[in-house]
């Protein structure tokens, strides 16, 4: 059966839809939403070897939101279907301004991206700090509309505190723009309160700043769970590139929600004990 382009949108992300980041849960919760407001919607995963046959599968004039990752990353494919197909960016958060690029690189991604925005028919962005970023490759205000990604409603109220210890919660993959180490150098100052941190999140995307984290903790401090129902306040630290969304983006208001109990990627909690002598940990 031919579908025609009104029945359908198409959504477009790179690689799995179940990844644990804030920009893939954020897309999913798109997706789940308009099937619940009775919306068809076609998720198309694209591998980094995919070629153009999804989108050309796809009927003309099909409505087709792009995650802005999958729009760099298949920059060709995406170009050759500009005209057939009305695509809209989803941009989480600028390329140029990802965590460690050199300039000469952060040029090139500028570049790349501004020349992909000004084709499609319109962007969609989290928040109004992205929203500026990308009027800033030239696109007109009128082409760009801002969606925040908005919390969860909780299922229970907050129980009371169980100690005098005020226990932190950090729900983040580390990776170098969420500013894993700077949160732990930030806390470790913080001589005149009781704390602990608990780290969730991937450590498998970047190895190495995995283990920059773990150097900073000391490696008999015991792990423990639930991480959420034991958490007094939910941190939420990172650099430029990852303040595209608004600071509850990812903590839903239901504290017994944590990331590792969705999708397939494992994740290990990372804990942090304060250091009374007010010192970071080496």
């Amino acid at each position: 059966m031919t579908h025609r382009s009104d029945d359908e949108i198409a959504f477009v992300v790179p690689g799995r839809l179940d990844q644990l980041t804030g920009g893939y849960l954020f897309d999913r919760r798109i997706v789940e939403g308009l099937r619940a407001r009775g919306r068809a919607v076609r998720v198309i995963e694209l591998s980094p070897q995919a070629d153009g046959a999804p989108l050309a599968a796809l009927a003309e004039d099909t409505k087709t939101v792009v995650d802005g990752l999958a729009l760099a990353d298949h920059a060709e494919v995406m170009v050759a279907q500009v005209r057939r197909l009305r695509l809209i960016a989803f941009v989480h958060g600028p390329l140029a301004q990802e965590t460690g690029l050199s300039p000469g690189a952060a040029k090139r991604a500028a570049e790349l991206e501004s020349g992909l925005l000004s084709q499609v028919r319109g962007v969609l962005c989290p928040s109004r700090r992205t929203a500026a970023a990308v009027e800033s490759y030239g696109i007109s205000p009128e082409r760009i509309a801002v969606v925040p990604p908005g919390t969860a409603k909780p299922t229970r109220p907050p129980g009371p505190r169980r100690s005098s210890v005020r226990a932190l919660l950090c729900v983040a993959n580390l990776v170098p723009r969420k500013g894993h180490e700077l949160l732990v150098e930030a806390l470790a100052r913080v001589r005149d309160l009781d704390w602990s941190l608990s780290c969730v999140g991937s450590l498998e995307r970047d190895p190495a700043t995995a283990r920059a984290v773990r150097r900073r903790v000391p490696p008999s401090f015991p792990a423990r769970t639930p991480y959420a129902d034991d958490a007094d306040y939910r941190t939420r630290p990172g650099y430029p590139a990852d303040q595209g969304y608004p600071a509850d983006q990812g903590y839903p208001a239901d504290p017994g929600y944590v990331p590792e109990q969705r999708g397939h990627e494992p994740t290990q909690p990372i804990n942090v004990p304060r250091r009374r002598d007010g010192r970071r940990w080496e």
